[in-house]
């Protein structure tokens, strides 16, 4: 099979597999003709402040579709249009498969519960049937079976369709999980109206269901993170102040879009909270009139009014506005999907080095390192405009939430296999960082909202240089991890291949450059140069964490999980090192390379099941 072929073929299973695939769309055709009306461009760039910047309302939209939907797109729309009609008209979806259950266990969890009531009913309606066929079922006790007969044979329709639709969307309506407290919110902000929230209670013939389903994990410890996942999921569907207009002067004291505006505010005392003047009081009153024009779905009237909308807002806003090449550049960042959509062409020249180094041809080897080389270049851009668009001071790279750190960690390990290879002339160390960037940014590509994809400035104690020297330095130690994971790969391939009987890898001193090296000592080589670099950053990273610990904390160490897997990761490369002095010359490269995979191993560890499952002090990294 053709390379181009191969890699078509790969991203089609890519896009089947992900749940959009199976994905029902909750908009009707006539929501979509109207959607598709509205004119999104400057809606989009309208700015919005949001998680501690300003932001614009096409990064909000993309990261709450995300979050509560499951994917960026729903039915094909610009993000700003699919965000505002569910957030606009969300009485209308108070009933249909909108939040997103992205847990499999919490899948299966609520498909049981669909059975178990289905089989419940049946076995009710097959014990009513018997006894009617019984010759002494008369009377008064004849009809109450009757009557309970005629009721449970309206169940199993409405519960084998909700089943039917969870399987195929995996979602489960908001309604599910509404109480008194949320119905009463969305009433009072305009959302739903009390007709909405009647029809979606009737409607839901499976929601006490549902319901009953997500009240029985409360209880059970092993689901408390899906659940906490799934409301807060929910939770981000309510927005009880999820959309909030950039600050009307330098004081920095917002006016929200909803739920605080929806009453006219024309007063002159613009420091009353529920009061503006000016232009942010037309800017509140145009938002009320694109709310009830939307609903109207008169797309012209809407057309216009977010124009209207665009020059109120800026007006009041006046120099804390963001310029228009930043709301360009964050357009752009987010049409690439925050640079990870990178992972296309690292993908292709690690199968391009993979060649290479299989069969020595140079065309392969010169076209994988340059596009390699542009990739790494093009990852290096994208760093840097979400450090110009976070507003982040020039001590803080952005490396300090998981996805940041997870993608700041391939591109450092890009640029050093780069360096390695401009000195050294090997295919493994740019095959190495190809593989871990493609898989890096693989998971940033898929899984942005469960790694924290969202552009947000760090706060307290986090805004330091000395955390930010820490952070790099550690996630430099992961890439270089990562590399030995796949440059161990190779060699324990390249081993099974050749059998480590032949003659000796390398004589004299252990590797030393310039000798004649067989493909084993090449690959050990490198495998034994990027293990003692990440052993030493390793180190360096969780020494500088213990002093930084000591500004920030007041103590040198404390045994938190990552502070102790981190430690671990250390001890096992400097032991890897270590034992190639007591191995045989033929088995040093086996052992360096299994002790890799060992110690790999042992940072997925620290960098999945300790940020996300066991608490402490680092949950935020």
């Amino acid at each position: 099979m053709k390379p181009a072929r191969i890699i078509l073929t790969v991203l089609s299973l890519a896009v089947l597999a992900s749940p959009a695939a199976a994905r029902q769309q909750v908009f009707d055709a006539s929501t979509v003709s109207f959607l598709r009306q509205v004119d999104t461009s400057a809606l989009k760039r309208l700015a919005v402040q949001y998680k501690g910047r300003i932001a614009i309302l096409d990064t909000l939209a993309l990261e709450y579709l995300g979050q509560v939907y499951g994917s960026r797109s729903v039915a094909g729309l610009d993000g700003s249009a699919a965000f505002l009609e569910l957030y606009f008209n969300s009485g209308q979806y108070l009933d249909k498969p909108v939040v997103y259950v992205r847990e499999s266990s919490m899948r299966k969890y609520l498909e049981n519960r669909y059975e178990a009531a289905l089989e419940s009913v049946n076995k009710e309606i097959a014990a009513i049937k018997k006894s009617l066929a019984k010759q002494d079922a008369g009377g008064a006790d004849r009809a109450a079976l009757l009557e309970r007969l005629t009721e449970l044979e309206e169940y199993p329709r409405p519960l084998e369709k909700a089943l039917a639709q969870f399987r195929q969307t995996r979602h489960i309506p908001p309604v599910a999980l509404m109480d008194d407290q949320a119905a009463q919110m969305l009433l009072m902000t305009g959302r739903a109206s009390e007709a909405d929230i009647q029809r979606a209670q009737q409607v839901m013939g499976q929601r006490d269901v549902l319901r009953d389903a997500v009240a029985g994990l409360q209880t059970r410890r092993e689901m408390r993170v899906p659940l906490d996942s799934l409301y807060g999921r929910y939770n981000e569907f309510l927005g009880q102040e999820i959309l909030r207009l950039v600050p009307a002067g330098k004081d920095w004291t917002p006016f929200e879009m909803i739920p605080h505006l929806l009453e006219p505010a024309h007063s002159a005392d613009a420091s009353h909270p529920g009061h503006l003047a000016g232009p942010a009081a037309q800017a509140a009153q145009t938002v009320l009139d694109l709310a009830q024009a939307w609903r109207q779905r008169d797309a012209d009237k809407v057309n216009r009014l977010i124009g209207q909308l665009d020059q109120q807002v800026r007006q009041a806003a006046g120099a804390a506005y963001p310029a228009s090449g930043t709301v360009e550049l964050e357009v752009f960042y987010n049409w690439t999907y925050q640079a990870t959509v990178i992972w296309i062409t690292f993908a292709v020249s690690m199968l391009l080095l993979v060649v290479a180094a299989a069969t020595g041809r140079p065309w392969a080897r010169l076209s994988g390192m340059g596009l390699f080389t542009l990739s790494t270049l093009a990852l290096l851009g994208g760093f840097v405009l979400r450090w110009v668009l976070s507003g982040r001071p020039w001590y803080l790279p952005p490396v300090m939430n998981q996805f940041e750190s997870v993608t700041s960690s391939a591109l450092l390990a890009a640029v050093l296999a780069l360096g390695l290879e401009i000195f050294l002339k090997q295919n493994y160390y740019a095959l190495a960082a190809a593989f871990y960037a493609t898989v890096s940014l693989l998971c940033g590509f898929f899984l942005p909202q469960a790694m924290g994809a969202v552009i947000s400035a760090p706060r307290g104690i986090l805004v330091s240089p000395i955390m930010a020297i820490h952070v790099a330095t550690i996630i430099i130690g992961h890439a270089l991890v990562g590399m030995t994971l796949v440059i161990s790969a190779a060699y324990l391939v390249a081993a099974a291949i050749q059998g480590l009987d032949g003659p000796p890898p390398s004589s004299g001193a252990d590797l030393a450059r310039g000798k004649p090296l067989t493909t084993l000592a090449a690959i050990d080589r490198c495998n034994l140069i990027v293990a003692q670099l990440a052993a030493w950053m390793v180190l360096v990273g969780t020494l500088l964490g213990a002093y930084w610990a000591d500004f920030a904390w007041a103590r040198w160490w404390g045994w938190d999980p990552k502070e102790v897997w981190a430690m671990i990761t250390c001890v096992i490369y400097i032991g890897v090192l270590h034992v190639r002095f007591a191995a045989s010359v033929r088995t040093r490269g086996l052992w360096t390379a299994c002790g890799c995979v060992l110690g790999c191993g042992v940072m997925l560890f620290n960098w999945i099941i300790v940020n996300f499952f066991l608490p402490g002090l680092h949950s935020y990294a």
